[in-house]
């Protein structure tokens, strides 16, 4: 007769490897940016509902020195959750036009984000691209800039963002669909 435990640790594994396959199908047709910053703090995926075509179209901001914390904005979903610590003495919406969506970051970085600027792209000819004037932030770190890539073609943007947080947002990268 095997132990108890041994039975256990099956289940416990043939569990997992359920849900990572799930996961793994669920990422499928989802791209991941290259990320601006460091590898502190704890990790963060966010998504807006696919399901209704949802994209992001800003970010919420609280900064100073660094970016303290960032939430995204969906088109049709609200609000993602918040990252980040609850400093930061400056908040900014950054808020792409009507009709454009989010797709890249530009700024500064180093073990933290240290600025964050919001680049749109315009949803019907994606071509046209608007960059947010100004920024969320400090001036240390070294310049970044990430931007979602065509896939087979086609273009895409943002439908979330991934990363790192702890009081700062040490860590910040966009998960990209076709539009």
């Amino acid at each position: 007769m095997k132990p108890v435990h041994s039975v256990k640790k099956v289940i416990c594994l043939s569990a997992v490897s359920l849900i990572t396959a799930a996961t793994a199908t669920a990422f499928a047709n989802h791209e991941f940016t290259p990320t601006a910053g460091g590898t502190g703090g704890a990790p963060f995926y966010d998504y807006c509902s696919t399901a209704g075509g949802s994209f992001l179209t800003g970010f919420h901001l609280k900064s100073g020195g660094y970016v303290d914390n960032i939430n995204g904005i969906c088109d049709s979903n609200g609000w993602l959750p918040p990252h980040g610590g609850s400093g930061g003495p400056v908040e900014t919406i950054q808020s792409c036009p009507s009709g454009y969506v989010v797709f890249g970051l530009t700024g500064k970085a180093g073990g933290y984000v240290d600025q964050l600027t919001t680049v749109c792209v315009n949803r019907s000819n994606a071509s046209q691209s608007w960059t947010w004037p100004g920024h969320a932030g400090g001036t240390g770190g070294r310049a970044y800039s990430i931007s979602c890539f065509p896939q087979d073609g086609i273009f895409t943007a943002a439908i979330g963002l991934f990363g790192r947080a702890g009081g700062y947002v040490d860590q910040i990268g966009l998960i990209c669909d076709r539009m």
